[in-house]
C-alpha cells in the first residue's frame, strides 16, 4: 500500500478524475466569497494549470463531472439569471487542445 502523502493543499470541493484516470479536476475557493479557481492536477499531484482563475461561481454543490470524452467540467450552479433557478458551468479540459 505505501505510505499517504500530501498531494494538494486547499482544495474545497470533491475532486473528480478526467475519464482516462491521469488528471483530476477540483475548486479553491478564496475566503468565504464566492470567488473560486477551477484548477487540473496530474494525478501525482503536480498542478497542471487553472481552467479559470478568481471567478465567481455562485454554487450550492462544489462537485465537479468530467464529460465522457473528457472535453469539459460541468460544476452545478444557482442562480445563473434572474430567470433562472440553476444552471451549469462548462470549464474547457486541456484534454480538449
Amino acid at each position: 500500500m505505501g505510505t499517504p502523502r500530501l498531494l494538494i493543499k486547499d482544495v474545497d470541493s470533491p475532486i473528480s478524475f478526467s475519464p482516462d484516470g491521469q488528471r483530476f479536476a477540483y475548486l479553491h475557493q478564496h475566503g468565504d466569497s464566492a470567488v473560486t479557481d477551477l484548477k487540473i492536477a496530474h494525478r501525482d499531484g503536480t498542478l497542471e494549470r487553472d481552467l479559470f482563475h478568481h471567478k465567481e461561481v455562485l454554487t450550492d454543490s462544489l462537485t465537479l463531472s468530467w464529460s465522457p470524452d473528457g472535453k469539459i467540467i460541468i460544476i452545478p450552479i444557482v442562480q445563473p439569471t434572474p430567470q433562472n433557478i440553476g444552471g451549469f458551468l462548462a470549464g474547457t479540459s486541456p484534454l480538449a487542445l
